[in-house]
């Protein structure tokens, strides 16, 4: 065997132990059920893979998958008939941001917010409040609105937490909605 033969052996054989390595890792991070511990010793011209098990079961099949967690969907409805009395919440929408990030209003009330979007076109927005993230969960949502102050008349909600949300950039353009009575 020439010397570029036994150095490519070298520094290609070990590339398999590596697969082998990584591949049981990756498995054993993903299941409930334990996995052979690897043990890998080199070489200069081999590599030597010993699988010792481990307590537990010895294989995959007998584990069971573990249940999948159950997301829930707050659907909150508007108070019919609530008073208005005429509590209105400021907030101002720059550089595709909400200021405040945390806004308070009235719970069982009718409340107005008066929306200050200093963004420019071609920057457009809007305002909706939402129990949660899903699009089932938004209970008001305003029309979108370019460049100057608008007033919009939310519904009364009950008492909580909510968010508020420009869904055009929903990434970005979120804040928290405490409503007290």
């Amino acid at each position: 065997m020439t010397p570029a033969t036994a150095r490519r052996r070298t520094r290609f054989g070990l590339l398999p132990a590596l697969a082998l390595t990584a591949a049981i890792v990756v498995l054993n991070a993903c299941t409930a059920a334990a996995l052979p511990s690897l043990s890998v010793s080199t070489a200069p011209s081999s590599v030597a893979v010993a699988v010792t098990p481990s307590p537990g079961p010895s294989t995959l099949a007998s584990a069971s998958p573990a249940p999948l967690p159950t997301i829930g969907v707050v659907m909150v409805t508007p108070i019919p008939n609530a008073p208005d009395r005429k509590t209105v919440v400021k907030v101002v929408a720059a550089n595709v941001r909400w200021v405040p990030t945390t806004l308070a209003a009235p719970a069982g009330q009718v409340w107005h917010v008066r929306i200050d979007n200093q963004d420019g076109p071609p920057e457009h927005h809007n305002f909706v409040v939402a129990s949660g993230k899903t699009f089932p969960e938004r209970i008001y949502q305003s029309p979108n609105f370019n460049k100057g102050t608008f007033t919009f008349d939310v519904p009364a909600l009950p008492a909580g937490a909510y968010f508020f949300i420009c869904t055009v950039h929903a990434d970005v353009m979120t804040g928290t909605l405490e409503l007290a009575p």
